[in-house]
């Protein structure tokens, strides 16, 4: 019975050993690894704006007439310039990015639309006319204004910092008012024109995710919209030298400078 029970005993702890050591043997399986993930830029996304817009310097020549019954200035005065002062811009903006899955590149394209306003006005006196002749001019850059510009950007997972430059719109109007109280010459002249202008949108800013939809962003945008606006008006002062002639003025207008913080929700 011993030995039976000696035999049996020995064959199991021989089995047992016989699986542990296959056990021991076997590959052990491996852990998944957990790869941390990155913010992605790519997607359509619509957003607002708000910030401020100023301008560099207006010019305004005299006005001057080509026909009868006057030909030349009306008071002959000095070229007028201002500075057009700070206003408010603020409107909507919607675009789309296209990024790479292991790439910080972020390429796209972004349309904006709003209010923008930046103006200007000063008086002045003419040459010979000391407090008798006075000329008041205005310039206004915008009311509205768009742009479409691709941009381009380098992304640190959750920060993009970006550039972009295309084309600028907006509407521009110019007017002048220029008087003479003197008997020998009381004339009055109203002029004003307004002109749609194209220029060029340079800029660029800084973007931050601060949610899986939603990022904040900082902006500067340069609107190339420079360009000479001709206002025109018909001397309405009876008696005077240049009495139903019609005097114009080739107004010079800036390009206009804008800062603003943004919102954006995008789509994926």
């Amino acid at each position: 019975m011993s030995r039976k029970f000696t035999a049996f005993l020995a064959g199991a702890l021989s089995l047992g050993f016989a699986q542990y050591t296959f056990a021991a043997d076997m590959p052990v399986k491996a852990k998944p690894m957990v790869v941390a993930t990155t913010f992605n830029w790519t997607g359509a996304y619509v957003g607002g704006f708000a910030g401020g817009a100023w301008g560099g310097s207006a010019s305004d020549p005299d006005p001057t007439s080509t026909a009868a019954p006057f030909v030349g200035c009306y008071n002959c005065a000095v070229l007028n310039t201002y500075r057009l002062g700070g206003g408010f811009t603020g409107g909507l903006t919607a675009g789309y990015n296209w990024q790479g899955v292991a790439s910080p590149l972020v390429l796209g394209i972004e349309g904006e639309f709003g209010y923008l306003r930046a103006n200007g006005s000063q008086a002045y006196t003419a040459v010979g006319f000391p407090s008798a002749s006075e000329m008041t001019a205005t310039t206004t850059v915008g009311n509205w204004y768009g742009t479409l510009t691709p941009r381009i950007g380098y992304a640190w997972d959750r920060l993009l910092v970006y550039v972009k430059g295309g084309l600028a719109v907006s509407r521009e109007q110019v007017s002048f008012v220029d008087s003479t109280a003197s008997a020998a010459n009381p004339g009055l002249i109203n002029g004003s024109a307004s002109k749609t202008v194209w220029g060029g949108a340079f800029g660029g800013g800084l973007e931050y995710a601060f949610a899986p939809n939603w990022s904040v962003k900082a902006e500067y945008l340069y609107l190339g919209l420079n360009a000479t606006v001709t206002a025109c008006g018909l001397n309405t002062g009876v008696g005077s030298a240049g009495f139903g002639a019609t005097f114009c003025s080739a107004m010079s207008v800036p390009a206009v400078h804008t800062a603003k913080i943004g919102f954006n929700y995008r789509f994926n």
